[in-house]
């Protein structure tokens, strides 16, 4: 998280904290800023990366302050992640994404209470994100993102996709 100041010339001073993911793309660390489109940093180290991403705030802050924009307020809820793991991949980074985008970026366990999902661990959660796991924590998963569950993972098997949608309810039923 990376804190610095900016001062307009009527005296006000802000302090906003950005989030920042810092990971490695294969050739450079990368010190990427969500809130603030197309900002980023880059480095042959973290310090490098972050030191250049936090430049990059600044300037960005800047130039929507001088174009008469206000910049975006920080993420409220935000999970800190290990520097050494790039973006998630895969079956569940797509469904993890479509949860993080509807409830923010939230952990495993903040993502069951916001759902109301109960009595299953935050292990058992990762794997149905991922299309694995426990059914009706998949479709659980699929009714908040008012999607089906062979949809949201397609390389199940028929019989499972088939079993899974069957759990969801229908469009007469959600209609009355």
């Amino acid at each position: 998280m990376a804190r610095f100041r900016v001062r307009e010339t009527v005296g006000i001073t802000m302090q906003p904290r950005y989030q920042i993911h810092l990971y490695h793309d294969g050739t450079q660390y990368v010190a990427a800023v969500p809130e603030l489109d197309g900002c980023s940093g880059t480095g042959q180290s973290y310090a490098e990366a972050l030191a250049s991403s936090e430049k990059a705030m600044a300037s960005w802050v800047f130039a929507a302050i001088n174009c008469g924009k206000t910049p975006p307020e920080p993420a409220k809820d935000f999970v800190l992640r290990p520097p050494t793991r790039p973006p998630a991949k895969g079956a569940g980074a797509v469904v993890l994404r479509r949860l993080h985008a509807r409830f923010g970026n939230l952990n495993s366990r903040q993502l069951m209470e916001k759902m109301g999902i109960e009595g299953v661990s935050t292990s058992i959660f990762s794997g149905s994100v991922a299309g694995l796991g426990k059914r009706f924590v998949r479709c659980a998963i699929a009714m908040h993102l008012e999607d089906m569950p062979s949809k949201l993972w397609p390389d199940r098997s028929l019989t499972s996709r088939e079993r899974d949608d069957a759990c969801m309810p229908s469009q007469e039923e959600t209609a009355t």
